[in-house]
């Protein structure tokens, strides 16, 4: 399988990350037959505490083993890893990385540490140099707040609208600040019928050309929103915070 080859020729995650074996001969078009892995879903909160522990600070009590050394904040920076090797490095994207399709078991070659197993190969998506070329830009762009670089490839995408589509890509509201900007004069007031109005204009131009727009860019939101879901959502919070 190519993600265990790419997995297995990368240093950091090598150790880290194991890619279930595939059986060919018991597989089809439409059923792929791999290897039984026995670990604690990412989805399953109490069970990874007591197997990892929220973090490294908390000695384990006197009724329950040692957790795997390296504790939650490893699970989240391997998972991130991972993901960011397939869409930037790689181009090569596990497109279905719920929490449901991620194990954590102890290391089969060094038990006192965690091993993430990537569950569920069914659905991937190859990106182009091209295309990761411009995805690294646009994220550049948005860290840096750069609208030209984002405007740019917006247009490359045929995308209008480049802070309506950092608000989407961010998940968080964007505005940026411009000579000709659609925002209120000072002191304007509008009433919600006027602003949606004006939202419904702006929406209207977002898609400006759908033939340009990647193919791609729906299944890596897909895995994006995955990847945070796991991280960020309220019942898994805890994966990045001490109490």
């Amino acid at each position: 399988m190519l993600t265990a080859k790419f997995v297995a020729e990368d240093s950091f995650l090598a150790n880290r990350v194991y890619i279930p074996r595939v059986y060919p001969e018991y597989s089809t078009k439409r059923i792929m037959t791999a290897e039984w892995i026995d670990g604690v879903r990412l989805s399953d909160r109490d069970s990874i505490v007591q197997l990892v522990g929220p973090d490294q600070s908390r000695p384990p009590t006197s009724s329950s083993p040692a957790p795997l050394k390296g504790g939650t904040k490893w699970v989240m920076e391997t998972m991130v890893e991972l993901f960011a090797a397939q869409i930037f490095r790689w181009g090569w994207v596990h497109c279905d990385p719920h929490p449901g399709n991620v194990l954590i078991r102890a290391n089969p070659g060094e038990p006192t540490r965690p091993q993430l197993v990537l569950l569920d190969h069914g659905l991937y998506v190859r990106l182009s140099p091209n295309f990761k070329r411009q995805y690294a830009e646009l994220w550049k762009g948005l860290l840096a707040a750069d609208l030209p670089v984002i405007t740019r490839v917006s247009k490359e995408w045929g995308i209008g609208a480049p802070d309506l589509f950092a608000t989407a890509t961010l998940l968080r509201p964007v505005r940026f600040r411009t000579a000709d900007a659609d925002t209120n004069e000072p002191g304007e007031e509008l009433s919600q019928y006027e602003m949606s109005v004006r939202m419904k204009a702006r929406l209207k131009d977002f898609l400006l050309d759908t033939d340009k727009m990647p193919k791609e860019l729906i299944f890596i939101g897909r895995n994006m929103r995955c990847v945070s879901s796991s991280a960020f959502r309220p019942s898994s919070v805890w994966l990045t915070r001490r109490d």
